[in-house]
């Protein structure tokens, strides 16, 4: 299960160049619409790998992930990190077959959330008025999801000095059970 940071953003389809990495940060009603029509969507060359419920974060960003197995945090994302420059594609930073794998995962996920949002009817009702629309979703930071124990899986008087001291930087992420 890989999980990836992602923002709704404008593509120039002609050029594949972004134009806005933030399709806008007053998004709050329209970025938690669009991460539901995204929920549980398939990809057509890896039906044995799911995306998980998109989940809206604030402003233009969103959580995806992945599951399924063969999959790695070792590769690269396709947001160019500024306006104005080319889509990205997704690669592998090692020669494993992992690495692999996930990048080319990641290029079809880019490709079919694409496919989705160009049609949906926010961004068909944004583009009538002249805004923005969230057209690509720039995935970024693949990692690997640390599961947390619940705090009732934890013994009674368990030392928990420097459980918590390195955890800046770990994104934890809860899901309904």
């Amino acid at each position: 299960m890989k999980d990836l940071l992602s923002n709704f953003a404008t593509l120039d389809e002609s050029t594949g160049i972004v134009t806005s990495r933030r399709t806008d940060r007053h998004f709050e009603e329209e970025g938690p619409i669009l991460c539901a029509a995204l929920d549980r969507m398939k990809l057509p060359s890896f039906p044995e790998y799911e995306n998980g419920r998109p989940r809206y974060a604030t402003e233009h960003r969103c959580g995806v992930v992945v599951k399924g197995s063969k999959l790695s945090g070792n590769i690269s994302g396709i947001d160019p990190l500024k306006d104005n420059r080319l889509l990205l594609k997704a690669e592998a930073l090692d020669d494993t077959e992992k690495a692999n794998n996930t990048s080319a995962v990641v290029n079809e996920l880019s490709k079919e959330i694409s496919k989705i949002l160009v049609s949906h009817p926010v961004n068909v009702k944004r583009d009538a008025e002249g805004k923005n629309i969230a057209n690509v979703d720039l995935l970024r930071g693949c990692g690997i999801r640390i599961e947390v124990l619940a705090t009732s899986a934890l013994k009674k008087g368990a030392p928990l000095k420097g459980l918590f001291s390195h955890a800046k930087g770990i994104r934890s992420h809860w899901e309904e059970q």
